[in-house]
């Protein structure tokens, strides 16, 4: 039974001429007429800028129709005057093509596929009496979907350990569902080994209520006979997630520290556990990443800077003001990049990250529930 735990250096030369016990000077280098070596210098380093931007990325969770002013500081470390202007980029596509990237519409497998060792997909622990099926009832892209049930404990392994990544799942719960079953993630993931928990959310259908399993709560009604769509916003650098059901925050917490506790900044897998449920659908599975992009210009429509150029001498330093305005911006995350240009031949180009959570209400302070305990 699985238990679920809720110079350039410059270096003085000095030549030494031997004597031998005659006096006279040494074969070494010769006699008196000897030639030594010369010591070369490089070219002079022409004087230039030298730009640095605090802080590299501006991260900011406020409520619905609220204005949020931050400060990004640019300052000139260099021997010349520094030369800077700032354009804006909205959000940007996400890429198919390498690394983490990740989708699973499980339309390519004939309905009625046993998933254990197809597709990445396995049974937990490796087992495969944990697998799950494609099936044709339900299907948010036909024709198939992903049938959770009775018995079914299905994993899939990822190996990302940096960036900021969103996970979705489209989830289809029948109101006819009975019990309860899991959307789980985890941030260490071995067969027969070692792992840690950082998301454990519990769908229950006997008290049509959603409740997170973590140390920050969280609960919402269940929603049924329609799909509805599971998000997670999961920022590896700075050890943060987000989860989203039907596009409303049910918590915020940490990433390492979501359910287990002393995990790691890692996605090492996510788990559909049916225990011992009725059906429960999924489909169009992702995990893909924001990739921040300088291209062509493009307004951020939630963001105000001033100033957007200058001029900045040796040794001294500006402050940008950054303003997050959220009106009528829809709840869930926003993001986009400020490119900072200069004439610092060292770092031309500077993309710093933005990213705003928008909530209802007050933003959701910390809280600290026990760690439940499954068996």
């Amino acid at each position: 039974m699985k238990q679920r735990l809720i110079f350039s250096c410059a270096i003085p030369v000095m030549v030494f001429i031997l004597f031998l016990s005659t006096g006279q000077p040494s074969p070494l280098y010769g006699n008196e007429h000897a030639h030594y070596p010369a010591v070369q210098t490089g070219p002079l380093v022409p004087d230039t800028p030298d730009i640095q931007v605090r802080p590299t990325q501006i991260v900011s969770q406020q409520v619905v129709n609220t204005r949020v002013e931050h400060s990004l500081a640019i300052s000139n470390t260099g021997d010349t005057d520094l030369v800077w202007s700032i354009f804006e980029a909205s959000d940007t596509n996400q890429s198919l093509s390498s690394g983490g990237n990740w989708v699973d519409t499980f339309d390519t497998y004939p309905t009625g596929s046993n998933m254990h060792g197809v597709g990445g997909w396995k049974g937990w622990d490796n087992h495969p009496s944990f697998t799950a099926f494609t099936t044709d009832v339900r299907a948010r892209s036909a024709p198939n979907s992903l049938d959770i049930a009775s018995n079914s404990d299905l994993v899939r392994e990822f190996s990302v350990s940096s960036g900021y990544w969103t996970f979705t799942a489209w989830q289809y719960v029948p109101s006819s569902m009975t019990g309860s079953s899991f959307f789980i993630m985890l941030n260490t993931y071995n067969d027969n080994g070692l792992k840690n928990w950082s998301v454990q959310v519990r769908f229950d259908g006997s008290t049509n209520t959603v409740t997170n399993e973590g140390i920050a709560g969280g609960t919402a009604t269940l929603i049924t006979d329609r799909w509805v769509e599971l998000r997670v916003e999961i920022d590896l650098d700075q050890d943060t997630q987000a989860f989203f059901y039907d596009d409303q925050v049910l918590y915020l917490a940490p990433w390492s520290e979501g359910v287990s506790g002393n995990g790691a900044t890692n996605i090492a897998a996510v788990n559909l556990y049916a225990n011992g449920t009725s059906s429960v659908y999924y489909d169009d599975i992702s995990l893909l990443p924001w990739i921040q992009y300088c291209g062509t210009p493009t307004p951020i429509d939630w963001t105000l800077i001033d100033p957007v150029n200058g001029v900045i001498p040796p040794n001294a330093a500006t402050t940008v003001t950054v303003i997050f305005d959220t009106t009528d911006l829809r709840i869930g995350t926003h993001r986009g990049t400020l490119c900072v240009l200069s004439n610092d031949p060292g770092s031309p180009l500077i993309p710093v990250p933005l990213t705003t959570l928008v909530v209802r209400g007050e933003p959701d302070h910390e809280l600290f529930l026990p760690v439940i305990v499954k068996n």
